[in-house]
């Protein structure tokens, strides 16, 4: 065997020595590593932090949903109904005009939430109202770009249903801080 092959193969077994030492040591270990935190040290199961909000200004919110609403409509009011509770709001949905009707009597409504299509003839039902509380129109498609920009001088704000919690929570804030100015008066 040559001196060229001989060196070759030491450092072969060096490296394989090494590796085995590196794995045996890992091995012995692992029975202290997986009893101490074994949930979050295991691939894959570490914990998942999110941002938590606190509104600032936590308000009566109102979302009208129609029966006869689409289901992924219905599916992106429920998902937004948990993100404004988390942030400290009080939020209810009426499912016809009849139950819509009973909530806006209560004189302590600050934003009302209703499907672009279902807004316009809100409107006026919510403008009159002694409260005076914000209407706020939902749009639930992609597509809608060039429909939020004419939606949003008709109404006090416009939420696309498919953005994330901190691109509306912030909105729904500031909205109700206008909301308890205008209450407080000059």
């Amino acid at each position: 065997m040559s001196v060229d092959r001989r060196n070759r193969w030491k450092e072969y077994m060096r490296k394989r020595l090494a590796l085995s030492v590196v794995a045996f040591g890992l091995i012995a270990a692992w029975g202290d590593v997986h009893a101490c935190g074994d949930k979050l040290m295991m691939l894959g199961r570490g914990l998942k932090f999110r941002t938590a909000y606190a509104s600032l200004h936590p308000g009566n919110i109102v979302f009208y949903l129609p029966r006869t609403s689409r289901a992924d409509a219905t599916a992106a009011v429920d998902k937004m109904q948990k993100f404004l509770a988390g942030a400290g709001h009080r939020v209810t949905i009426a499912r016809d005009p009849a139950a819509l009707d009973d909530l806006l009597r209560v004189p302590a409504v600050d934003l009302v939430l209703a499907d672009s299509s279902e807004a316009p003839r809100l409107q006026s039902r919510v403008s009159a109202l002694p409260a005076r509380p914000g209407l706020v129109a939902l749009v639930h498609t992609k597509h809608a770009a060039g429909s939020d920009k004419a939606l949003q001088g008709e109404f006090a704000a416009t939420i696309r249903s498919f953005d994330k919690p901190k691109e509306y929570l912030p909105m729904v804030d500031k909205l109700m801080k206008t909301v308890v100015d205008r209450r407080r008066g000059p």
